[in-house]
C-alpha cells in the first residue's frame, strides 16, 4: 500500500479536489472537521477489528476520501465500500473510486444504502449520511452486521436532526456512543467488544 509522502500528497490534493468538486456542484457534503473524525474513526476501526468499511451515502466520494485517509495510516489494505443513490453523483464516485484504489479495495456501488448494508457482513466502520428518516432502519440493520467492537458514524444528528426513532433505536442498543458536537454534529457509536 502506498504511503509515501508523494502518494499520501496525492490523496490530500484528492480531499481538496473534492471539496472543491462538490461546492461547484452544489452537493452537499461533510465538512472538513468532520472528515478528519471520519478518518480517525477509520484508523480506529482499521486498527482495532477486521472488517470492511462502509460509506453509505457517498454522493461523489468526499466523505469516502476521508475514511481512505485513515485506512491508509493503519498500515493494512482494508476494503472499502462506497455508496450513492443518486445516478448523477454515482458517476462522479465511481471516477473517485478507481483514483482511490491505489490506497484501498474499493467497491462503488449505486443503490439504495438499506439493501446493500442488508447484504453485508463484518462491517467494521458504517458511516452513515443518507435520508435522516432511514437513520432508524440502517441502525438496525447495523445491530447484527457491524463486528464487535466496530464503529458506526451517523452525520447530521443536529441538523437536519434525524427522526425520534432513531435515538430510540441508540438507546436501546445499549452501545457506547458520543454526539460530536460539530456544526451538522455527528454521533459515533461503538458496539461493544
Amino acid at each position: 500500500m502506498p504511503t509515501t509522502k508523494g502518494s499520501l500528497d496525492r490523496l490530500y490534493g484528492l480531499i481538496d479536489q473534492l471539496e472543491e468538486d462538490s461546492n461547484n456542484l452544489l452537493i452537499p457534503s461533510i465538512a472538513r472537521e468532520d472528515g478528519t473524525l471520519l478518518a480517525a474513526t477509520a484508523f480506529a476501526a482499521c486498527t482495532s477489528v477486521n472488517g470492511i468499511l462502509v460509506d453509505a451515502g457517498a454522493g461523489i466520494g468526499f466523505s469516502t476520501a476521508w475514511i481512505v485517509l485513515g485506512a491508509v495510516g493503519s498500515g493494512r489494505r482494508c476494503r472499502v465500500v462506497a455508496i450513492e443513490y443518486d445516478g448523477r453523483l454515482f458517476k462522479h464516485l465511481r471516477s473517485t473510486a478507481d483514483q482511490l484504489a491505489a490506497y484501498v479495495d474499493i467497491d462503488a456501488i449505486n443503490d439504495n444504502a438499506l439493501t446493500v448494508v442488508e447484504g453485508l457482513n463484518n462491517i467494521a466502520l458504517l458511516f452513515v449520511d443518507i435520508e435522516k428518516h432511514q437513520y432508524a432502519e440502517i441502525l438496525r440493520l447495523a445491530r447484527d452486521r457491524l463486528v464487535s467492537g466496530g464503529y458506526a458514524v451517523f452525520h447530521n444528528i443536529f441538523f437536519p436532526r434525524p427522526t425520534e426513532d432513531f435515538f430510540q433505536v441508540m438507546e436501546e442498543l445499549g452501545w457506547k456512543r458520543v454526539a460530536v458536537p460539530s456544526e451538522a454534529g455527528g454521533s459515533i457509536i461503538l458496539r461493544k467488544p
